[in-house]
């Protein structure tokens, strides 16, 4: 008597665990969910803000329209536009030389979180790192990461100017792991030979 009411017991506890699984498993967020949501939240961004998707990649005697935006070869939904090509009279960087850089970023929400170090009042130093060893920089968690190093890739002048939308695979760890996606405005302020 005992023991069956024992075996009734356990089997409402499986049943019961089961049923929990299942309704776990059914509302969870899946990864490819959570990549899916990212790129409805970047395409929301682009259109609330009436960004000018182009074609393809211009070549550098383009000149960029206010909302120009174009994606970077070779990489998935990573945006680019440039503000200002910079001092086109000083030497163009290389992969390996030191910039000095300001940048500010901010999710895509309507109401936007902000990371700031564009300016002295924001943070006395600027981040300097360069473009071949962003991920071993002490930025990394801010803004060292692949989306960052491939449009300083294309800015390279002292005071280029340029804001990226950066998906989360291209963004820092942290974005990786919450698959959040980031806009990105930079500024190169210097170059270290």
């Amino acid at each position: 008597m005992i023991c069956l009411k024992m075996r009734k017991i356990a089997y409402l506890f499986i049943v019961f665990f089961c049923g929990l699984v299942m309704l776990g498993c059914r509302n969870s967020n899946t990864y490819s969910k959570q990549l899916e949501a990212e790129k409805q939240l970047i395409n929301n961004y682009i259109e609330r803000n009436g960004l000018n998707i182009l074609g393809s990649f211009p070549d550098s005697t383009y000149v960029w329209g206010e909302k120009d935006y174009a994606l970077i070869p070779g990489y998935d939904n990573l945006y680019y536009h440039e503000v200002s090509k910079g001092d086109t009279a000083t030497a163009a960087l290389s992969r390996t030389d030191e910039i000095i850089l300001r940048f500010r970023k901010y999710t895509l929400d309507v109401q936007a979180d902000t990371i700031n170090y564009w300016t002295t009042m924001d943070g006395p130093n600027p981040v300097a790192f360069s473009i071949a060893s962003y991920s071993t920089s002490n930025w990394t968690d801010l803004c060292a990461c692949q989306g960052v190093a491939a449009a300083l890739a294309r800015m390279k002048r002292k005071n280029a100017e340029a804001k990226v939308i950066c998906p989360s695979k291209l963004g820092t760890t942290s974005d990786m792991s919450y698959v959040t996606p980031y806009c990105y405005d930079l500024k190169i302020k210097g170059i270290k030979k």
